[in-house]
């Protein structure tokens, strides 16, 4: 269950990254870096507890 819904959430912060990279392409990214940096530590903390 905990894994679709971080799938999910990985999608959503994808479609949030691909608007931000219309907006900013400068920031786009250091946003990409953050978003995929979130949802790898939120992956082992789900698998770690």
């Amino acid at each position: 269950m905990n894994n679709t819904l971080s799938q999910i959430q990985i999608k959503d912060d994808f479609k949030i990254g691909k608007v931000y990279a219309k907006e900013r392409q400068n920031d786009f990214s250091i946003i990409m870096r953050l978003i995929i940096a979130a949802s790898l530590f939120f992956s082992i903390a789900v698998t770690i507890f």
